[in-house]
Formats: C-alpha cells, sequence, structure tokens
C-alpha cells in the first residue's frame, strides 16, 4: 500500500506542474521517471491509477472535456445502447 500511495503522490507533483494541459498523451513513460518518490524503485511507467493518469496526460481541460462528452454520449444516446 504504501508503494502505490507513494506513485500517486509522485502523480501529484507532475500534475502540480502540468494541470491545464497535462503532458500530452502517451508522454506519462518518458515524464514519470523524472517525478519519482525515492519509495518507487526498478522500473516504473505508470502511476497505477488510471483517471489519475488520464488527467496527467490531457490535464484538467482536457479531462473536462472527456467527462462533458461522456455526459453527453450517455444522456443522448438512444435508450438501445444503454
Amino acid at each position: 500500500v504504501p508503494y502505490r500511495l507513494s506513485m500517486y503522490k509522485s502523480g501529484l507533483r507532475l500534475f502540480a506542474d502540468f494541470p491545464l494541459w497535462g503532458i500530452g498523451l502517451g508522454n506519462l513513460v518518458g515524464t514519470f521517471h523524472a517525478y519519482k518518490d525515492s519509495l518507487v524503485v526498478g522500473v516504473v511507467d505508470h502511476v497505477h491509477g488510471d483517471w489519475l493518469e488520464l488527467f496527467l496526460q490531457v490535464g484538467a481541460f482536457g479531462a473536462a472535456a472527456w467527462n462533458f462528452f461522456g455526459y453527453k454520449f450517455v444522456v443522448f444516446s438512444p435508450k438501445s445502447i444503454l
């Protein structure tokens, strides 16, 4: 548990540096190493949290757009899809 929480903490430090636009899709592998906590050892290229990784890669604006369009899809999709 402390290992995973340390990865989350490292991810939040990364998010603090790129809060609005994120680091870009697919760039987490190359960027996360610079923000790893000392407790995180070995080859770790993601933070083991899908929502945190989404926010890290697309930022707050991208995550807001993702949620907006997801909401629109669910609300306005034909009932046969649901």
